[in-house]
């Protein structure tokens, strides 16, 4: 069932961004393979808690680093709690000078499924335990042209609303299998 949802979650949000069958294809394609299982974060990538975290400094549109980062067996940063937030915006002020901290970097959330409802995607759970929306925001700005997807500002750690096709830096997620016991040989 859930490899379903998220394969609809995906073709909605390929369709959703003008995007042609090619990009609902490929996301089709990705889920019908196992999932990779980490049980410690690969080279580049920094641990806090149970996930580990890279920032991109290639910059691409909102679909484009969702599948960049899967396809490092990632996903878009989903930041569910204060401790998380600090954690992800320490660390992108740390990597990045202090004229170059005032970009946006795409994250996980979007409400291109339905507007004003934000989940993180891919596992479509509601963004509700944690945010960290800036003032006024979600806004949705500029008339009819939705803006669903989630970024955050490299300044500040907070997050607005995006245009998808825009390109931004971004941030990708490992989850640890921390119930993995690494086989013993000898």
């Amino acid at each position: 069932m859930l490899r379903y949802t998220i394969l609809l979650f995906c073709v909605v949000i390929s369709t959703s961004f003008g995007y042609d069958g090619h990009l609902a294809k490929l996301l089709r394609r990705r889920f019908m393979v196992n999932q990779i299982s980490f049980t410690k974060c690969p080279n580049g990538f920094v641990r806090h808690d149970d996930s580990c975290y890279i920032v991109a400094h290639d910059i691409a549109d909102w679909p484009t680093a969702l599948q960049y980062c899967e396809a490092y067996g990632a996903h878009l940063a989903f930041i569910e709690s204060e401790r998380e937030q600090t954690f992800v915006a320490n660390h992108v002020k740390s990597i990045l000078s202090s004229t170059t901290s005032d970009r946006y970097f795409w994250i996980g959330g979007t409400d291109a499924v339905s507007e004003g409802e934000w989940v993180w995607a891919l596992i479509v759970q509601p963004v509700i335990e944690y945010t960290n929306w800036s003032p006024g925001n979600p806004n949705d700005a500029n008339g009819g042209k939705h803006q669903d997807c989630m970024a955050m500002y490299g300044a500040t750690g907070q997050w607005d609303d995006g245009w998808c096709e825009t390109e931004h830096n971004f941030i990708c997620e490992i989850d640890l299998d921390i119930n993995s016991v690494p086989a013993v040989i000898g």
